[in-house]
């Protein structure tokens, strides 16, 4: 005789094909859209789809984003040609 009432939530979990998420597994949040999802349900961590990863990689190709550049203004003398000043001349 079979016994319904344990395991069949286990069962259901198995015949889908997914197992069920653990409770001691982390929610993760997606990189780009933000959405909370468990790091078994992607194989593109850390993003939660496929799209949210190229659609980020595509942000970086098209220099939607960039790194903030803090530095002094040696980058626009290159740019006009100057010459870098003398440090002995006073």
């Amino acid at each position: 005789m079979r016994n319904t009432n344990s395991g069949e939530s286990s069962s259901s979990a198995s015949r889908s094909g997914k197992s069920a998420p653990t409770t001691s597994e982390a929610r993760h949040k997606c990189s780009y859209c933000g959405t909370s999802f468990l790091r078994s349900e992607t194989k593109n961590m850390p993003f939660c789809s496929r799209r949210c990863q190229q659609i980020d990689l595509g942000m970086w190709l098209t220099e939607g984003y960039g790194i903030p550049y803090e530095g002094d203004s040696n980058a626009q003398r290159f740019e006009r040609n100057e010459p870098a000043p003398d440090p002995d001349e006073d």
